[in-house]
Parts: structure tokens; C-alpha cells; sequence
């Protein structure tokens, strides 16, 4: 489904007491009718995003303040479907035509901030039936969700950018003040395929989909390679470290964390959204026994691992990790990136049918039927 791309401005001035910003109430005719928003609209041919930001607001307020005008947010959203709409050649549908409204694709919309010395008034155009400046704590509604999370990103802190990005409601990446916060993938689960030990693996989601592993992850050093031996020593720590983690969370079968990344170096090489470039996680056990290997009949192996002792680093490696599963690159989040592995691991299927039966008795089938 393709994407539309869209910008706006987001007018603030200093306000006493608060700052206000300047809101269009949108007329009829498009998506979110009748919801207060920013001037702006979508980008055309040709354009940057800050151009399409530029050009709309002036065509919506009747002219372009001067000032400079920096990136404050970055949503991707669903827009409102439109209602079906009656029609004598639709398909009848519990005796009434109809025909079906048009597919919709999802808006990335970025606001720009501007702050101007104070109010003028707009001159809008047939877009809009109305405008206002307003508190930018009390906004009039019904407010566009889109501007919403921009008016909550004035007065978040770190940790409140890290949270609205791990809900999918701010994309990855996104500037903050010193620093850059991604999403990053720290560590798969089930079933994987490790091609430079020739080995399944196999990582057992109750160990690592819970609070405590999570709480394990806080301040995870996240490093760039990693290093010769398998776990930090003070001197790798300090040529490799960019950042660390601030949030972890779970998403669907894997945990994530939102990265406060530090080298400008990393974090130029990171927002290239490269297919080469993903993460991998570094854990060591103290006691090898707990964990599990199943020798196939070829000499290939099943590896079930047990819980770690330690989670060391997660480390942004190129080529792909192993918890991207054969499939496209994924473990940093550059939206709108790919979601879907482009391809499946290619076993060889004599080694994947010995894997299968050594692995019935271990409660496995259904994950290795998976890879098939």
C-alpha cells in the first residue's frame, strides 16, 4: 500500500502566561472533517518535506512568516475511511447499494515548529472553515491525533519520547536534544537458524518475555561490532560504546528497547535504513549445562538454550543478525521500514526433517514446521 506523505507548521508563540499555537478547523470533503490541525497538507513531486511544510501553510494562511522552522515530529497514522456511498450499479448489500469506499494508505506526517513573536491573524483558504489560537495545553477539539502527539512532544522529556515511540504513536528515529533514540530489536525468541556454527537455536519465549528480563535490559550498553571475545572487557567497552538502552518492551515475540545513541558516526550509518544493518545480542551462560543440544544424524546440531547469566550488550552488527531469521534486515527501526521477511531461511531439507524428529519429543514441531 502506498504511503502519503505530508507536513505542516505548527505556529507557536511565547503566550501569557502559556504558549499558544495557531489551529484551522478543517471544512468538509477530506479525511478527519470538522477536527482542529496545523496548516499543511501533502507533499507533491519534487518536493523536500520541509518544502511541502512551507508551501502548504502558506497556501492555508494566505502567506509564509518569516522565522526559521525546525523538525518537531514525525507520525505515520491511518486516516478515517470514508462511508460507503449509494450508487444504482453497486453491489447490493442487505438490500441497499452501496459501493465500497476506496482503500486508504497511511499518512507520515511531519510538523515543523516555528515560533513568531505573536498572533496574526490568517487569511484560510477553502480548506478550512475557521481558526483560533489556543493554549497549547488546551487545545479546541475534536483534535487531529496527528497534531495531537506534536503538542504532547513540546513538554516531553526522554523517557516520554522513548514511550510514545515503543506505543507506535512517534516513528523511529527521532532527535532529542544531545542525543538520537531508535527502536532497536535486543533479542528474538523461538526458533532461529545460527549459519556460521551450522546450527538451529532455539530461544524459549518464557524466559525472555517477562518483566524480569526486561528489567535486565535497563542501561544495556549498545555497541557498534561486536568485539573478538564474546563479552565487554573495559578496553572493547570504550572504543565500541554509542549508547544504551532506555526502554525495553515486548513486541509480539521479541523484546525491543528505545536506544539513546550517542556517535553521530553510528547514528548516520543507522538512519541509512540499510539492508545490511541489524542488532545481536550478546549473553553468556555461567553453567553451560542448563543448556540442551539434539545432535542430528548428519553431525548438525539443535541448540536449546536455557536462561542466561548475563545479558552484556546488544550490538549493531552488519551483516544480518540472527534473530532476523533469513529475511531482511530488522533489527533497527527506520519507519516505515519493511515488516515482513522478504524470504525464509533456506535449510537444506534433509537437515530440517532430522531436526524435526530429533525435536518432537522436545515440544519444538511446531516452531521448525514453521521454517519449512
Amino acid at each position: 500500500m502506498r504511503m502519503t506523505i505530508a507536513a505542516g507548521v505548527l505556529f507557536l508563540t511565547p503566550g501569557v502566561p502559556k504558549p499558544r499555537a495557531l489551529f484551522l478547523k478543517r471544512g468538509s470533503g477530506g479525511d478527519f472533517s470538522g477536527h482542529w490541525c496545523f496548516p499543511g497538507g501533502r507533499q507533491e513531486d519534487g518536493e523536500t518535506i520541509e518544502q511541502t511544510a512551507e508551501r502548504e501553510a502558506a497556501e492555508e494562511i494566505g502567506f509564509l512568516p518569516k522565522g526559521s522552522r525546525t523538525p518537531l515530529t514525525r507520525s505515520i497514522s491511518m486516516p478515517e475511511s470514508p462511508a460507503p456511498l449509494s450508487a444504482p450499479s453497486a453491489e447490493t448489500m442487505a438490500g441497499e447499494a452501496v459501493v465500497t469506499p476506496p482503500a486508504v494508505s497511511p499518512v507520515d506526517y511531519t510538523t515543523f515548529l516555528q515560533k513568531v513573536p505573536e498572533e496574526f491573524a490568517p487569511k484560510v483558504n477553502g480548506e478550512h472553515v475557521g481558526w483560533a489560537w489556543a493554549p497549547v495545553d488546551e487545545p479546541p477539539q475534536p483534535m487531529h491525533p496527528g497534531c495531537q502527539i506534536a503538542l504532547d512532544r513540546l513538554t516531553m522529556d526522554e523517557l516520554g519520547v522513548a514511550r510514545a515511540m515503543a506505543d507506535g504513536r512517534l516513528t523511529s528515529p527521532q532527535a532529542y536534544e544531545n542525543v538520537t533514540l531508535f527502536a532497536i530489536r535486543i533479542t528474538g525468541t523461538g526458533l532461529a537458524y545460527r549459519r556460521a556454527h551450522d546450527e538451529f537455536v532455539w530461544r524459549e519465549p518464557d524466559i525472555y518475555l517477562n518483566d524480569e528480563f526486561l528489567a535486565r535490559c535497563n542501561g544495556l550498553p549498545v555497541i557498534f561490532e561486536h568485539p573478538k571475545n564474546a563479552l565487554l572487557d573495559s578496553k572493547e567497552f570504550n572504543d565500541r560504546i554509542i549508547g544504551t538502552v532506555l526502554l525495553p518492551y515486548i513486541m509480539n515475540s521479541e523484546v525491543w528497547g528505545i536506544a539513546k545513541v550517542y556517535d553521530r558516526a553510528a547514528i548516520a550509518i543507522m538512519m541509512e535504513d540499510r539492508d545490511d544493518i541489524s542488532t545481536s545480542p550478546a549473553v553468556s551462560w555461567r553453567d553451560i549445562s542448563v543448556n540442551t543440544v539434539v545432535k542430528t544424524e548428519d553431525g548438525s546440531k539443535l541448540l536449546i538454550e536455557g536462561k542466561p547469566s548475563i545479558v552484556d550488550h546488544i550490538a549493531i552488527c552488519s551483516p544480518k543478525g540472527v534473530w532476523d531469521k533469513g529475511g531482511d534486515a530488522q533489527g533497527v527501526r527506520i519507519d516505515a521500514q519493511r515488516t515482513t521477511r522478504s524470504k525464509p531461511i533456506e535449510f537444506p531439507s534433509a537437515k530440517l526433517d532430522l531436526a524435526l524428529s530429533k525435536a518432537r519429543n522436545l515440544a519444538l514441531d511446531e516452531a521448525l514446521r514453521s521454517f519449512r
